[in-house]
Parts: C-alpha cells; structure tokens; sequence
C-alpha cells in the first residue's frame, strides 16, 4: 500500500527537498499507523507515541468495553470502512487499557479486599480507594503516557462483565473527564490517578450492587480494567466538546411509516453524547430514513421537547474527579453554541409568524437543534455512515450492537469516532406471545409501543403517579417518592408495576421523573403514560433504558395524543391502598397481574388476572 501511494508521485510535484521529506514522513507514519491498526500493543515506556493506537498497562483481562473496541478497530481497518468517505476520518480514539491484573493487585496491596467492601456507602469507598496508591510500576507508565498525550481524556470502566451479551452494564460504573491542561505534569498525573482509583470504586457502589442483584453474577466475581481514551472535540473558548455525539441501535421498537424495526434507530445531540445515554433530549431518527422527522411536525410543542442545553468539559474548572464523575461537565444554553459557531450545522430556527422550521441560524426565531444540515444538507454523511457501522458491528458481533459515537465537523478532515460498542441485548427469542384481542375490561393497561418480549406474571404490587397530582416542576420530589418505595418492594423481594408520566429516568426533569436505575431495581413492568398537557417523546436509546430490558424487565409508552394505548385509572383508584403520598399510590392485588409483551408487533399488555384466572376468557 506504501509503495501504491508513493510510485506514482514525481519530484517535480514538490517545491523544494523539504516538502518532499514532509511528504515521506507523512506517508511513512501514515503505513506504521495503519499497519497497528487493531493491533493491541504492550505499553513501553520508550516506544510509546504518537503512532500508538490501543495499548495496555498490566495483564489480565482488557474488560468487556475496551475488548470491543479493540475488534471494532480492527474491522474498520479490515473492511477498509476508515476510508470508505472522502474527507472524513471514520477511526477509534487513541486508547491505552489497564489491564483487571492492576486492579487486583490495587485491592491486594492497599488491603481492600474485606466483607466491608460489598455493603459499604459510596462515600466511604470513595475515601478509601482515594487514600489508597496505585502500584508504583503503573504510576511510572501513566507519566510517560501523559508526556504524550496533552489533549483531554475520558477515563472509561471496562468490567470483565461489560457489554455482554445478555446483561451490558451499560452507565452502571463511572467515568470521569479530565482537561489534563494543567501547567503542572504532577497536578496532571495526580487527577489521572484520582480518576482511576475512583473509576474502581464504583465497581462496588450501590448502583452496580443493585444492577448484580438483577442478574445472575456475583460482585465478588467483578473485576475492573480502565480505559484512557482521547476525548473527541474541540475547544471553544474556555470549553472542550464534539460538533454532535450520540447514539446507535440495530433495532428500533418505535419505527414510524415506513421505517422497519431492523433498520435501527440513533439518538444525537450537540456537545457531550453523555446527555442522550443518561436519557435527555435528544433528536432521534432512523439512519435508513433521516429525513423523516415526524417530531418536527409539532412545531412549537417540539421546541418544548428538543434539546435546550449541552454538556461541555470545562477546561478552566479547578474541581477534580473526587468533587464528582460530572464536576468539570458544564451545561451550557444553545446560545453559547452560536457563539463558538458550533450551532448552526445542526440547529433550525423556529418563524412564530410562519409557524415553521428554517434550516441554520441566519433568520431570527427560537433555536432548535433538528441537525437539519447533517440529515438533510449533506455537510456530513452521519446517516450512511451509521447505517454502515451497524452493519459492519452487526456481522462483527454476531448480532444487533448499539454504538456510541461522536464528531467533530469544523475540522480538516472531518471526523467520526467510535466510542464504545456492546451487543444489544433483545429480549430472548421472539415466540408468539398473545396481546391482540383481550378484552379491555380484563386490563390494566395496553400499549401499541412496547419494549421487550415475553410473559410477566407473579406480581401483586403496583406503584403509580397519581394523575391528579403531577406536577412537572415537582418530578425530583416524585423520584425520591417512588425509590422509598422502591428500597422497601426490594427488600420485600416483591417485583412490582411503576407507572408514571414522561421519561423514567431523564436527566432533565421537566421532560419525566429523574429516577436512577438503583431507585427502581425492583420494578418489572415499567409504564411511561402521558397526559393531555403533558406528551413527550419515548426515552428510548439511554443507559437507563438498555439496563431495563437488558435484566428482563418490560417497558410500555402510552401517548394519549397518538391513542397508542391505555390505563385504567378508575379501577387503579379503586384498589385499596397499602401506602399513599402527595404524589405516589401504592396498592397490593390479592391475584397477580400479567404482563404480555410481542416484540415483533411492539404489543403489550397487562391483566388484571393472572393465566390460569383468565382462561375462560377470550385470548
């Protein structure tokens, strides 16, 4: 390949000697660097540099997460997909893994491991693992990778469980973002340290405890590799961030005319692709038909329900990884992105007078991020090349993947980088499941837009939002309402139904209520209904949601305005109570519900009465 770019150019092509060395250096460095492509490399201190692609510090395992980005990398260098678009460079970032051995011999040389460590509050792993010293061996090798490496750093989990097939772990553990700008290599090889240590500790946090007590793994079995990973972006100002990131799936539950579920689905925002994966607004569309956008038919009500904000890294932030996974993330209005220049490839502006949408930002009116010169305009081929790198991962993993991903399209060339790529975990396989033609007066609820597939029966517990008394400005209170009772069913080891309005799980609590996953653990149905005035789009493509059907659990949308489904209200009210707040109502059945859910047909419903209570009725 070398020789095939450098035979057919002549030396009266080039001013003068120097440009011809440039020009062989460039191509020389260009061969070394495409010739480790996929290649995991053993970390040296004396030959690590520029060129490396992915190497590792330490033995053991590499973990779920950094192993899938090591034979994603290699795919794209074997299907030559890194250079299938022209003016764009399609790669994984710069990556350094550090191997479970590391991990082990953490815990073993600070005298970690003890019962305490798998019951104790986040807090006091937080300042135990910060007290504790990495190994010396390591120390040295994170100085000379920090010598090379001066732009700003995702510190990533890579459990040996992450990303498997059946049970993802997708956003259990932490990762911290660094500026690694300090004018002080020591204050920067100190905050790298602090983030590892606490990348560790979070294998043992609540959160990760109560996704393993959903799964049939043991925390004692956990062990933790860390991903060092370059962080896609540019700087703007003060601020560090992508053009646009977001998300991938192989299969789409909500597909809308035409699209076809196998055709996948993509969630993408401005800034930070950690707003779409923590359940915020974000703009989704299927990559096999970007223009169609029913969303936008909306027109103002859309405005209420696009992105508003961005995630950033601040590069001036003087908090470190102990002050929080998120404390150097700052959100930032869309006004800041016109003024770095950022928004308009991907913002629309809302006319009040014509009441409708216009491409960019040159005419005055509200702004809404549509990506309308991404999926319409051609300024980037982001659709094609979604479409193709799930097909790439789908044949590459044997299955539907999800990927994350992030661009930057203000540089030359453009770029698209490859954050992380796990299996998408579908719910078993698709046997018939009988929804259609029950009765309405034998059902709870009924959706046309379910998540999951199968049969969920034994649970006599329900929790519900009361419709009377939401308040969208009052979701934060509501969450810590539902995860009282939440602790309470799970202690019980009583599964229950949750019903509530909005997006479970959304970071932005005016679009649902801001639950984590470790608040409704215990919940196995989950119900996201709307009210009249109060409609958003379905949650789809986040951690939050991935974990839910990842573990068995099934979720249902209701969207009054689009008649896809129902609740009965009137008979939850009239089952009695066993507790009842401002906000929530909890009551207990004497005869278990049953949840039917057809993933081929997106269908689900729920049973007043279990199978064998209700077989004299029509099914």
């Amino acid at each position: 390949m070398l020789a095939r770019r450098l035979r057919p150019r002549k030396r009266s092509e080039f001013p003068d000697s120097e440009a011809v060395r440039r020009y062989l250096i460039s191509a020389l460095d260009d061969a070394l660097s495409r010739s480790r492509r996929g290649v995991i490399e053993d970390f040296s201190r004396k030959r690590f540099d520029a060129s490396t692609r992915f190497a590792r510090i330490g033995g053991g395992s590499l973990g779920g997460k950094a192993r899938g980005l090591a034979f994603f990398d290699a795919l794209l260098a074997r299907h030559q997909l890194d250079r299938a678009f022209a003016g764009v460079r399609l790669h994984v970032p710069r990556s350094v893994v550090i191997g479970t051995a590391v991990f082990d011999e953490f815990l073993e040389r600070n005298r970690l491991r003890s019962p305490t460590l798998y019951t104790a509050g986040d807090e006091w792993l937080r300042e135990k693992f910060l007290a504790a010293r990495l190994p010396d061996a390591l120390v040295e090798d994170l100085r000379v990778f920090l010598q090379h490496m001066r732009r700003p750093l995702a510190v990533r989990s890579s459990s040996l469980l992450e990303d498997s097939p059946f049970h993802p772990f997708a956003g259990v553990y932490d990762t911290h973002m660094l500026a690694n700008n300090h004018p002080k290599p020591k204050r920067r090889l100190e905050q790298l340290c602090e983030a590892i240590k606490l990348v560790y500790a979070s294998t043992f946090f609540e959160k990760a405890r109560r996704y393993l007590e959903a799964t049939p793994y043991r925390i004692e079995e956990q062990k933790m590799a860390v991903v060092l990973q370059e962080l896609v972006g540019q700087q703007h100002e003060r601020y560090y961030y992508p053009s646009l990131a977001g998300v991938v799936c192989s299969y789409n539950f909500y597909p809308f005319g035409h699209m076809r579920p196998e055709e996948g689905v993509a969630g993408v925002v401005l800034g930070l692709g950690q707003l779409v994966v923590e359940g915020g607004a974000a703009l989704r569309f299927c990559p096999a038909h970007p223009q169609v956008l029913p969303q936008l038919a909306h027109g103002e009500q859309f405005l209420d329900e696009s992105q508003r904000v961005f995630l950033a890294l601040d590069l001036e932030s003087e908090r470190t990884p102990a002050d929080g996974a998120a404390a150097n993330v700052a959100r930032l209005e869309l006004s800041a992105a016109e003024k770095h220049g950022t928004l308009h490839p991907v913002a629309s502006s809302w006319s009040p007078e014509n009441r409708c949408f216009y491409d960019g930002v040159s005419r005055p009116g509200v702004r809404a991020v549509t990506f309308a010169h991404v999926l319409k305009g051609g300024v980037f081929p982001l659709a094609e090349m979604l479409c193709r790198i799930l097909e790439l991962g789908r044949q590459g993993l044997g299955g539907p993947v999800e990927i994350e991903f992030a661009a930057n399209l203000q540089t030359a060339p453009q770029e698209f980088a490859v954050l992380q790529v796990r299996p998408y975990a579908l719910a078993g396989s698709l046997e018939p499941v009988v929804v259609d033609d029950l009765p309405a007066e034998l059902l709870v609820c009924y959706s046309t837009q379910a998540l999951g597939h199968g049969v969920i029966d034994g649970i006599c517990d329900i929790v519900y939002v009361k419709p009377d008394g939401f308040d969208a400005a009052r979701t934060r209170e509501i969450a810590r309402q539902v995860a009282a009772v939440n602790q309470t069913l799970q202690s019980a080891n009583r599964p229950y139904l949750l019903i509530g309005f909005g997006r479970w799980g959304s970071s932005n609590y005016w679009l649902g209520i801001p639950v984590a996953w470790a608040e409704v653990s215990a919940a196995r149905i989950i119900v996201e209904a709307g009210l009249e005035h109060f409609v958003v789009d379905p949650s789809q493509g986040s951690h939050f949601f991935h974990n839910l059907t990842s573990v068995g659990a099934a979720y249902l949308t209701i969207n009054p305005r689009l008649r896809s489904g129902f609740v009965d209200w009137q008979w939850l009210d009239s089952q009695p109570a066993v507790a009842e707040t401002e906000f929530i109502r909890h009551v207990r059945l004497e005869i278990p519900l049953e949840a039917r859910i057809d993933g081929r047909s997106s269908r689900a419903a729920v049973l007043k009465c279990s199978a064998r209570e209700s077989r004299g009725q029509p099914a």
